[in-house]
């Protein structure tokens, strides 16, 4: 696939993240756990897995799910936005491994709720939020923890290392690779919905987050329809190429998913982007996008 040489990526915007991570990865193990969700996760996971190798970390995979070895460890969760009222997989990770870890890192992420969780926390644990609203709420309910205010990792995506790295299987043993391969083809070539013709995609959410009574005609929902493989890096880099592809063969884009909004921002389309259901896109346009992005128009 082929992405446009004037797309734009605007890879600054996770300099300071970078920073950080050298810091506080120093000593010990360090276990990174991608944040599960639709594609554009996979965007942020294929992100993350740059801003790691960025930052010259040694580290390890490890699946949400499974049982940490927090004993002298820094754990990192992938950004996102699973701190909130609707889901459960950040909070049920941080629930069990905040008291023990030496530190627990959460990536850039919107968090609202979870009021109770929050105030559990103590200074081994970093809370990144990605816009203020979240950022206030972590000060407010998170009184002992590290408080951080960062970019949405997506939106300094490499498209250049996307492109031509070859990486695709980077995460398995060599005798697991031609089985992942085969793998990975027969879930590319699943029946899906064929994308709309057209130069305008219409990629409004679907979901519980949706706004408003009714949808386009032609909408696609992309994040949902598509790949979301988080880890590891080749299956999310797969996914990300898959997602952005997809933007890719618009000129205009309309949403409500945030990563489509930026998925089209950083390809160079012109984007217009609404809210979701609780506010999420707006404090990321206000933090992230209004003055980054000339081909961004917030609608509301």
């Amino acid at each position: 696939m082929a992405f446009p040489d004037d797309c734009s990526t605007d890879r600054s915007s996770n300099a300071a993240l970078v920073r950080f991570l050298q810091g506080v990865c120093r000593d010990g193990k360090v276990f990174y756990v991608p944040n599960p969700g639709n594609a554009g996760d996979s965007l942020i996971a294929a992100a993350t897995f740059q801003v790691l190798r960025q930052a010259g970390i040694r580290w390890k995979l490890l699946d949400h799910r499974q049982v940490s070895p927090t004993k002298d460890c820094t754990l990192l969760y992938g950004g996102g936005g699973n701190l909130v009222r609707y889901y459960d997989s950040a909070r049920n990770f941080i629930a069990a491994h905040h008291a023990n870890a030496r530190r627990l890192v959460l990536l850039p992420h919107t968090i609202n709720a979870n009021e109770d969780l929050l105030g559990e926390l103590g200074p081994n644990v970093d809370l990144i939020a990605r816009d203020l609203p979240s950022y206030e709420h972590i000060c407010a309910h998170a009184p002992n923890a590290c408080h951080h205010l960062m970019h949405d990792v997506a939106i300094g995506i490499d498209l250049d290392d996307l492109r031509h790295r070859r990486l695709h299987m980077l995460g398995l043993p060599p005798s697991l690779r031609a089985r992942a391969r085969l793998m990975v083809r027969g879930v590319q070539r699943l029946r899906k919905p064929r994308p709309p013709s057209g130069r305008v995609l219409n990629g409004f959410r679907t979901d519980r987050e949706a706004v408003g009574p009714g949808l386009p005609a032609d909408n696609y929902d992309v994040s949902a329809i598509y790949s979301s493989w988080t880890s590891p890096e080749g299956f999310a880099r797969i996914a990300a190429r898959d997602f952005l592809s997809i933007i890719d063969r618009y000129d205009e884009v309309r949403t409500n998913r945030l990563h489509v909004g930026i998925g089209g921002a950083v390809l160079g389309k012109n984007v217009y982007l609404y809210d979701n259901n609780y506010g999420k896109n707006k404090a990321v346009w206000e933090r992230s996008l209004r003055g980054r992005f000339a081909n961004i128009e917030w609608c509301g």
